[in-house]
């Protein structure tokens, strides 16, 4: 996914400001699925983040990820990593 200099922006201010998003991700297995994730933390070739789905810390890779929604949630964030 090649994104556009504001929608890299917007991507890093999701990330250093601790905001949640939406990540549409296509699995291993060829399925994709959507989920709201927070606290993001990269760690290239990595994203890292806790999902609503199962409460748990998630790892997605850059070249899976379809698309990113950095406007969809705002709400305050999860824990961050290790607390």
């Amino acid at each position: 996914m090649l994104l556009s200099p504001p929608a890299l922006r917007s991507r890093a201010h999701s990330i250093d400001h601790q905001l949640s998003a939406v990540v549409t991700y296509a699995a291993g297995r060829g399925a994709s699925g959507s989920y709201v994730v927070h606290s993001l933390e990269l760690d290239s070739p990595f994203i890292y983040g806790w999902t609503d789905a199962d409460d748990e810390p998630h790892t997605f890779h850059l070249a899976r990820i379809e698309d990113v929604d950095t406007e969809a949630e705002r709400t305050s964030p999860a824990p961050r990593w290790g607390q």
